[in-house]
Formats: C-alpha cells, sequence, structure tokens
C-alpha cells in the first residue's frame, strides 16, 4: 500500500516497538505523528527530524487525547502502541496497581480510538486504526501471573472487535495485532528474574522471518502465527510468483479460538491466503489444518529447505 503523503499517528512511537513500525512508515512515504512521554526517547528517536513529534503526560487523560487529535492535519491511520507491562499475581495487585494497568493499557486506548474516529470522520475519506492487545488478551489461561495486564490487553482486544463493527459504515478500518513477550527494555525491568534469551528482540523477529522465506529454495514451511505480518505476505507472494520457486505448504488452525481471536488473527490469515492464493500461478501453495485433537500442547515453527537434494 502507498502511504505518500497519508498523514498517520503513532501513540508511544518512540519505544522499542515504535521505532520499528514509524520507520516503516515513513519508508513507505507516510507522515507520521508519534506521540511520546519519556524526554530521553524522544532526544535518541533515530526519526526525529522526519516526524512530528507530540509531547504528552497522560493518554488516559481525556482532555490530553481530545488535545493531542484535534492538532492534527487530515488523519488517514491511527496506531495505538503506548501502553505498559506489570507482572503480578492477583494477591500481589492491589487496586492501584490493577487501574494502572486499566488507564495504561485499555482507557488510553479506547480515547486514542474515539480522537482518532472523531480525526478521521472529519475528513469523510475513511481510514485505518490499528490496537495492540496481547497474546494474554487472546488466549487468557496464559495471563496467569500478571492478571491485570491480561484484563486490560483482553479489553482492548474486545473493544477493537465492538468498535471495528460500529465505525465499518464509515469506511474506517479497525484491526489489533497481539504479540507475545518481546526483548525490550522496559520488559526486562518489568520482568528482572525472565530468561530473556528466550525473547525474541523486535528486529531479529521481523529480519529472521523475512530472510528465512528469501533463502528459501526448495520448499517453505510456515504456521499461522507468521501470518499476521505483512513483510511475510509479501514476501511469500514474491515467491510463489518465482518460475523455479519454492513449494509453500501452511498450515492453520481450522477455526480460531473465540470471536476476538477469531477477528485480531483470523480476519488477516483470510486476507492473506487469497492474496497468495491469486499469486500461485505455478500452483505451488498448499494450505492445511491439523486434525489432531490430543495433546494442548503448542509449537511454533517455520522451516525453509536452501538446498536442493543431491
Amino acid at each position: 500500500m502507498d502511504f505518500k503523503d497519508r498523514h498517520v499517528m503513532v501513540t508511544g512511537g518512540t519505544g522499542a516497538l515504535g521505532r520499528a513500525v514509524v520507520g516503516s512508515l515513513i519508508e513507505a512515504g507516510a507522515h507520521c505523528h508519534v506521540s511520546y512521554m519519556i524526554e530521553a526517547e524522544a532526544h535518541s528517536f533515530p526519526f526525529r527530524n522526519n516526524v512530528t513529534l507530540h509531547a504528552v503526560d497522560d493518554l488516559a487523560s481525556e482532555a490530553t487525547v481530545a488535545k493531542l487529535y484535534n492538532a492534527l492535519p487530515k488523519v488517514w491511520a491511527s496506531i495505538h502502541l503506548a501502553g505498559g507491562f506489570a507482572m503480578g499475581s492477583i494477591a500481589d495487585t492491589d487496586k492501584a496497581k490493577l487501574m494502572a494497568q486499566v488507564d495504561t493499557n485499555f482507557v488510553a486506548c479506547f480515547l486514542c480510538c474515539q480522537g482518532a474516529v472523531k480525526a478521521i470522520g472529519r475528513s469523510g475519506a475513511g481510514g485505518r486504526i490499528v490496537n495492540v492487545a496481547a497474546r494474554p488478551g487472546l488466549e487468557w489461561r496464559s495471563g496467569a501471573g500478571m492478571v491485570a495486564y491480561a484484563s486490560s490487553k483482553a479489553a482492548v482486544a474486545a473493544m477493537t472487535v465492538a468498535l471495528a463493527e460500529e465505525v465499518a459504515k464509515d469506511g474506517i478500518l479497525v484491526n489489533a495485532v497481539a504479540p507475545s513477550i518481546m526483548d525490550t527494555p522496559a520488559n526486562r525491568k518489568s520482568m528482572p528474574d525472565a530468561d530473556y534469551s528466550t525473547w525474541p528482540k523486535v528486529e531479529e523477529v521481523a529480519a529472521l522471518t523475512r530472510d528465512s522465506i528469501l533463502a528459501a529454495r526448495t520448499y517453505i514451511y510456515i504456521e499461522a502465527q507468521y501470518l499476521t505480518a505483512p513483510d511475510v505476505a509479501k514476501t511469500l507472494a514474491k515467491k510463489l510468483a518465482e518460475a523455479a520457486g519454492p513449494d509453500v505448504v501452511i498450515v492453520v488452525t481450522k477455526s480460531s479460538r473465540g470471536r476476538a481471536e477469531q477477528f485480531v488473527m483470523g480476519r488477516n490469515r483470510r486476507r492473506l491466503l487469497r492474496r497468495l492464493a491469486r499469486c500461485d500461478r505455478h500452483r505451488r501453495l498448499r494450505v492445511y489444518y491439523p486434525a489432531h485433537t490430543g495433546s494442548d500442547g503448542e509449537t511454533q515453527v517455520m522451516i525453509g529447505e536452501d538446498t536442493k537434494a543431491s
């Protein structure tokens, strides 16, 4: 998609994930408006000369968010990355800690969605909204030990579904992504005893996935969780278009678990699979779902074979 001359709001854009997102938007031609709360992050932000920075004190404040969005020019998209993570069992989480997670993750996202709907509505041309949920917000059992965080992100997922239904008639498409724990300074601070070696780095996740697909010559086997990344779709489509490209085998679930997961992940998968089917001129794409119903265990696997059999 061409983002040339489109104005995009990115809340929390100076953080670890935000830098990757803003960088890709700038490369695609967008003009980014980036909100920040930490002055040091703004000073070290590598794109500070290529974006419009907006200092905010509290995105859970109606007045602050209204002022932010009212100051924007014609807005086409709003991406809400601002949020916070905190470990804590329910026994160790008092009301203040609970409300901090609710305000930081859900209320801030709600108010930014509200501001974005109004700002995009003023143009009358429709637009896009992207929220950030989290895996514990969709798979609730994985939220043990972080109940307040999981609850706040579950609220984000539910709001995303409801809002999408509400504003579709206005040409505003609302979606969400649900990442697992990534290796960022903030997450390390929140989980000092965790094994950081098991956490994927923001840059490595994108680079490894893309490079694995680009390197494949014989076949690509890829599972469903990779299908929410735009770069994966683009690279797979390119591989399928090659006359001597690899066979592509994709394994997905037969159905999503719950309406929130169906909306957040299922829609993107269906859109991607339709796009890949259109690119499969050489009939090398196969899509399967597992029929096994025994174990509840989960694995994430991607295999790219780069040599021909001898």
